[in-house]
């Protein structure tokens, strides 16, 4: 009996070689004598990992190197260090915890050290102990949502795009290096990253279903999401009473023909899609055309909220004036 075989997995083009593909823009190679040299300073840093070094060793050595540079950044001062009566950025960030840890919801805060949320007393604290745990959860939020989703939603695009895993890392460290994430976040005690990490991962999640889109036999059925993306957006209204005549609030008759035209546009829309075939040659045609239609909807969804916001905002300041008159 012939013992299996084991068959390496196949390189792809994009790895092939020690250098670079030049058409990338990371790597200059010279005309006469065909030497290699850094395009950019951040090449030249991972110069000694190009081709040689495997992705699980260049991987934990980068986001170490980061991590330095956040918790580097942490050691600076902020802005309104000692300045009563606001206190700065730090004051901001920590009355929230001072706020949740009073609340029936969570008590976490309290747990760790009750004297750095007790309510008011708390007012201007700036304990060094205290700032090393706000930075400290700056910094673990950061590694447990952002660069997980950078890493993977990369690596995910990298594939996509043939391009190697030493030019990956390049990518990876100037986006993790990006100055306005480490500053804002690390320096102003912010979590603005913990929203980035969270939107790259859906993003990277949506990447994952586009080969299986391209199947004739599965294709997406739009209809239920775009009710589910409607509801959400408040069309209908939450109760279907608000269309009868005899209640209080209920639609104008303008408005009541505006959902009942959506309605049937999306309905009709999404049955073309769902049964009538593309014209041959052009098998993109119906997503384009989606594109085409959804986005002057999602804008007018935007300039519908928008109003909205400005209507309550001037009825909201015309009620301050009236309780200032009384």
């Amino acid at each position: 009996m012939s013992t299996p075989t084991h068959k390496p997995r196949k390189k792809k083009k994009g790895d092939s070689g020690i250098l670079a593909n030049p058409r990338h823009g990371t790597v200059i190679v010279n005309p006469e004598d065909g030497i290699a040299k850094p395009a950019f300073p951040l090449v030249a840093f991972l110069w000694p990992a190009k081709g040689t070094v495997s992705q699980w060793v260049v991987l934990p050595l980068i986001l170490i190197a980061v991590g330095l540079f956040r918790w580097a950044t942490a050691f600076w001062g902020y802005s309104g260090y000692q300045k009563p009566p606001m206190h700065g950025d730090f004051e901001a960030q920590r009355h929230w915890l001072e706020i949740t840890a009073h609340l029936p919801v969570s008590q976490c805060g309290h747990y760790i050290e009750p004297l750095w949320f007790a309510l008011h007393t708390s007012r201007g604290l700036d304990d060094p102990t205290l700032k090393i745990f706000m930075r400290a959860t700056v910094f673990i939020s950061e590694y447990l949502v952002y660069i997980p989703a950078v890493v993977i939603c990369l690596r995910r695009y990298s594939r996509l795009q043939e391009v190697n895993t030493w030019e990956y890392s390049i990518a990876l460290v100037a986006i993790l290096m990006q100055p306005g994430s480490i500053l804002i976040d690390h320096g102003h005690f912010q979590y603005n990253t913990v929203m980035l990490g969270l939107v790259l991962a859906s993003m990277s999640r949506a990447w994952t279903m586009y080969p299986l889109l391209k199947r004739d036999e599965l294709s997406m059925p739009y209809f239920i999401l775009t009710l589910l993306w409607a509801y959400l957006l408040g069309l209908p209204p939450t109760s279907l009473s608000i269309f009868r005549n005899d209640v209080p609030g209920r639609l104008s008759i303008l408005e009541k023909l505006i959902h009942a035209g959506l309605y049937t546009a999306m309905i009709g829309w999404h049955f073309v899609e769902a049964f009538v075939p593309t014209p041959e040659g052009k098998p993109d045609l119906w997503v384009v055309a989606n594109v085409l239609v959804g986005a002057p909807g999602f804008y007018v969804c935007y300039l519908w909220c928008l109003f909205h916001l400005i209507k309550d905002f001037k009825m909201a300041v015309r009620v301050d004036e009236w309780k200032k008159t009384q």
